[in-house]
């Protein structure tokens, strides 16, 4: 899929003020970037020919660096910074936006993700994956000519566990009143898993050594797996050895269907179609995204790890930025996994850095929402909730509404 063009309104027209400014992606043209790129390696110049060398090592992350500050700072006289986080809410949402979910139930023909604060979303057994509508549609035109069918969907239970972490797209939105509402009265998000929508936004140049995105199980080969990963003209290869080993030494089951996170491991050659990738936890744990040339927020997908620095200290989390021209929010729901403490602020501070995960990005609000939970960052399922009637010795009760 090509990389997703700049809109040629953003570059005529001037930005628009906003009541409620939102973190995200800068309004910024092109031009206007490559010259705070510039205006980054002049300053940084100006300070090596002053005496302040930055160590030969360092010498590239600083002009980076200084490049982040200054879009920053512009931003920041423009009034485009927010003040406050906010918490992701069903009015909030878009189609198109990207959120990273966890199944919660698996039904025999849809799926129930557990979004970012306290949302939950349905995905139909036609949007799980591209494979899986595949098999539907020619099980559909097999019924339709009065055949038996053979190419019956794989059961979800095969495909899919309870906390697998999974990256979706927002397909639909239904509020209370709609006609068209799954359940009557109730609200509802309609998502989809398919590798296409999820990673709309990368392009072939945008597969380097180091990208983490999803990928869907096409076909089983003797040496390995052939996945799909929703780029034109674009698959990837897993090697078996790579699998078994992910898998602690244990050949399991990889059916035609199922989703996976990958990494790449190398970016593919020129004319070559095809680009290797790898499962290994600890290298998906250690895989930060680096910024690419025709990087934008939609080319931002949710789960990315990447490299951030704390910008503001807010009353409701931390206002960060990230891979120079992108801003975001942590809210202090995603801090830490401890209790919150009264004085969790002193925690933090202007210019400290980080590492975390995308949690939620929308391209059109230009809002990233992104997460500090030490299992997350590390790409694993949160931890095992308590049984049912499981006793306590202690527990903190917390008004309904605080």
């Amino acid at each position: 899929m090509s990389k997703r063009p700049l809109e040629a309104d953003d570059a005529a027209a001037p930005p628009k003020e906003e009541d409620f400014p939102r973190g995200g992606g800068g309004a910024l043209t092109a031009l206007e970037r490559r010259q705070a790129r510039e205006e980054g390696r002049n300053r940084a110049e100006r300070e090596l020919g002053e005496g302040s060398r930055p160590s030969k090592k360092r010498k590239g992350s600083s002009i980076v660096e200084d490049g982040e500050d200054t879009f920053f700072a512009r931003e920041a006289l423009q009034g485009r910074l927010p003040k406050y986080v906010e918490l992701l809410k069903f009015k909030a949402l878009s189609v198109g936006a990207k959120v990273w979910g966890s199944v919660a139930e698996i039904h025999p023909k849809e799926l129930i993700v557990s979004l970012p604060h306290g949302l939950r979303g349905r995905v139909q057994l036609r949007e799980v994956s591209d494979v899986v509508a595949e098999k539907l549609s020619a099980s559909q035109k097999t019924e339709v000519a009065g055949k038996p069918s053979k190419a019956a969907a794989m059961p979800l239970q095969d495909l899919f566990a309870v906390g697998q972490l999974v990256r979706c797209s927002v397909v639909a939105l239904h509020d209370k009143d709609s006609s068209d509402a799954p359940h009557k009265g109730k609200r509802a998000i309609e998502l989809s898993l398919h590798v296409a929508k999820v990673n709309d936004g990368i392009g072939a140049g945008s597969l380097t050594a180091g990208l983490q995105l999803a990928a869907c199980v096409r076909s089983i080969e003797d040496h390995g797996f052939l996945l799909s990963i929703g780029i034109q003209g674009m698959s990837a290869f897993l090697e078996r050895t790579n699998w078994v080993k992910a898998c602690g030494g244990h050949n399991r089951p990889l059916l035609p269907g199922a989703l996976l996170e990958v990494v790449v491991t190398a970016a593919p050659k020129q004319g070559k179609r095809m680009v290797h990738v790898s499962v290994d936890p600890k290298v998906k744990a250690k895989a930060v995204v680096k910024e690419w040339e025709g990087l934008t927020i939609g080319s931002l997908l949710p789960g990315m790890l990447v490299n951030v620095k704390v910008r503001n200290v807010l009353s409701d989390g931390l206002l960060v930025s990230f891979l120079t021209f992108f801003n975001g929010t942590i809210d202090c729901f995603h801090l830490t996994q401890e209790l919150m403490q009264a004085d969790w602020q002193k925690s933090f501070e202007a210019g400290q850095r980080l590492q975390a995960r995308i949690l939620y990005v929308d391209a059109g609000s230009k809002r990233v929402c992104l997460t500090l939970l030490p299992h997350l960052v590390a790409g694993q399922s949160a931890p095992s909730l308590p049984k049912g009637n499981a006793l306590f010795q202690a527990c903190h009760f917390f008004p309904p509404g605080s």
